[in-house]
Formats: structure tokens, C-alpha cells, sequence
């Protein structure tokens, strides 16, 4: 069984279904634009991973909340490879993963999506980053997982802080806590961080942002001009891609569409009586 899935590369085989739905929605004329901005970033994001370091670009796995954006002004290639821990498990059997990591002591009381990370890395199916940098804003069992994994890869990894308070002190903290990400990142890279072109990132990010915000106060449109499936894209844009303009376009093209929904009163569901809100992050089973 071990030695069946070590030959997979989840990276490739992610680049090269993103890669063929793009190529096929292009031939419909009546594709979303913002379908087609959608799978065009995906495989774009998947190919950058693994051109990496052809390009001579040092990989960093980040996790979500991680301020991509320091990443993205000096040049590195961001790595969520927590995305795969969503994603997988919607075409393919993760059995075998998962028993990986029971087999390694971790008792299936843990989270799926944790279990699922250190199977996957167990068997050699991700490829590993040069670094890794990880933020408290996610969960403890995510934090304590991804520690580990760098020792499984024995690669250097940076926990930065980010305290709840959102007030003077806790601002001033916080600017200290992205000091010493930069510190760490220019060690690791031999390179400087340009702040001019971390400046129009920030901007493009704010764009982002914003068009999320509009997306997120349209989402109260009654009959729902939209599902689930095309809210987890924005998300998933927004925390892949936040800072790139290639976000942003995909944001606002999508926000067009449902407006344009909600102008004409077009529903998911016509005669909506009923909506489940999820609060906080979405059940992985």
C-alpha cells in the first residue's frame, strides 16, 4: 500500500485536473467569466508550485491567515498545501492516507484535515517546501501538526504570534511579530524585501478585500443568488491569491455575475424558505 501511493504527486496530478477543466470550459462561450479567471489562477497556482525551483524560487508553506503577501513582494512561491487536505477527498479515496497516519500513532479522534496532512506526507505524495512559516491564527492542532511536519521534512519553520487585541498595543506587537518574519525570510533567502512592491501588493490585497466584502453583503439577497460551491471559490481565492491581481479580477468578475443575478431576482433555489449558515470553518468529514 505504502509504496502504491509514494509514487503519486498530489501537486501534479491537482495541476493537471485544474489544467484540463480550464482548457475545457474554454470551448463553451457561455462560460462564467469568472469560471474561467477561477481555473486559470488554480492551475496557475499548481504550476508555480511545481516549477518552483526550476525557476530557482525558494517554496513556502504557509498556513491560512499567513500574510502571503510578504511572500509574494520577495518573490517566493507560496505553498498552502493545506488546500490539498480540502480538495482531495472530493475525487479521490484518502483511505490509505488516513490509515498512514494511524499507523504512525495518530488516533482518528484527530481532525480529519490534520490526519489527512501527515498521511499525505507520510507517504512522499507533497512536495516538500524549502521553509515554512506558520501563524497562530489557525487552529492549535493545525499549529502543532505543522511543527511536526517540518521535522518530518526537516525543514526551517517560523511561528509568529498575532495577539487578539486589536488595539494600540496589540497593533504595535503584531508590526514586531512581521519584523521578525522578514528577518527569518531574508535569512533563509540571501535577499532583501522590496517595501516599494510589498506597498502595491498590499494595495492589490486591499482591492481583493474589498470586491470579498461586496461579495460577502450580496450573499443576503433573497431567493440566494448563489451556493456553496461558488462562495468556497471566493474564499479560496482570497486566501491563495490575496495581494495578485489575478485575485482581484476573479473577485470582481464574480461579483458582477451575482449582482447581475440579484438585479434580474435569479435564485439558486427559486422559492428559498430556508438557509443553513455555517459558522467558523467548514465540517471535514
Amino acid at each position: 500500500m505504502t509504496k502504491a501511493i509514494q509514487e503519486r504527486n498530489l501537486v501534479e496530478e491537482h495541476f493537471n485536473l485544474y489544467e484540463f477543466v480550464f482548457s475545457e470550459i474554454q470551448k463553451n462561450p457561455a462560460t462564467p467569466q469568472s469560471d474561467l479567471l477561477y481555473y486559470q489562477f488554480m492551475r496557475d497556482y499548481y504550476s508555480n508550485i511545481l516549477t518552483a525551483r526550476e525557476q530557482n524560487k525558494p517554496l513556502v508553506l504557509y498556513n491560512i491567515y499567513s500574510q502571503c503577501e510578504i511572500l509574494y513582494a520577495m518573490d517566493l512561491v507560496p505553498y498552502l498545501q493545506g488546500h490539498l487536505n480540502l480538495i482531495t477527498p472530493l475525487h479521490n479515496d484518502c483511505t490509505d492516507f488516513f490509515d498512514l497516519s494511524k499507523g504512525h500513532g495518530v488516533p482518528s479522534e484527530i481532525c480529519s484535515y490534520e490526519r489527512l496532512r501527515l498521511g499525505m506526507t507520510l507517504a512522499k505524495g507533497l512536495i516538500p517546501p524549502d521553509f515554512m512559516v506558520v501563524t497562530n491564527l489557525y487552529c492549535t492542532g493545525n499549529h502543532m501538526m505543522l511543527d511536526y511536519v517540518s521535522e518530518l521534512c526537516q525543514v526551517p519553520i517560523f511561528s509568529y504570534d498575532c495577539p487578539y487585541n486589536f488595539d494600540d498595543e496589540g497593533v504595535k506587537y503584531y508590526v514586531g511579530q512581521l519584523k521578525e518574519l522578514i528577518s527569518f525570510l531574508e535569512e533563509q533567502t540571501k535577499r532583501k524585501l522590496d517595501y516599494d512592491r510589498l506597498r502595491e501588493i498590499v494595495k492589490q490585497s486591499k482591492i481583493a478585500t474589498q470586491w470579498y466584502d461586496k461579495i460577502g453583503r450580496i450573499k443576503g439577497a433573497v431567493p440566494a443568488p448563489s451556493g456553496a460551491t461558488d462562495y468556497f471559490r471566493d474564499l479560496e481565492l482570497t486566501i491563495l491569491g490575496v495581494g495578485t491581481e489575478a485575485a482581484s479580477n476573479f473577485l470582481e468578475a464574480h461579483y458582477q455575475e451575482l449582482k447581475a443575478r440579484v438585479d434580474k431576482k435569479q435564485g439558486m433555489i427559486p422559492n428559498e424558505k430556508y438557509r443553513i449558515a455555517w459558522w467558523g470553518g467548514y465540517p471535514l468529514f
